[in-house]
């Protein structure tokens, strides 16, 4: 079993979608920090499929993720573009 291919943390797919449908206007460096920030943000859930997510989650539930990751990506953009942070 390789850890990194068996699991993988579902919010990590639920953001990279975010950012695709509405990619913000920064560079990659910034895109990074971005992804690390959100993701240190919003609670873990680490699947083996995403099969398994469908089936065990509800849309509320869903639509609840969703809404954390939009605003963790907001509070985060506001971070990174506020001059606070030192490259």
């Amino acid at each position: 079993m390789h850890l990194s291919e068996d699991i993988h943390n579902l919010m990590e797919r639920m953001l990279t979608e975010e950012l695709t449908q509405h990619p913000p206007a920064i560079g990659s460096e910034q895109l990074a920090d971005l992804c690390c920030l959100v993701l240190n943000k919003v609670p873990p859930r680490y699947v083996r499929h995403d099969v398994d997510n469908a089936y065990f989650t509800t849309e509320q539930e869903k639509q609840q993720l969703e809404r954390k990751i939009r605003v963790a990506i907001t509070e985060s953009l506001d971070f990174l573009t506020s001059g606070d942070v030192r490259y």
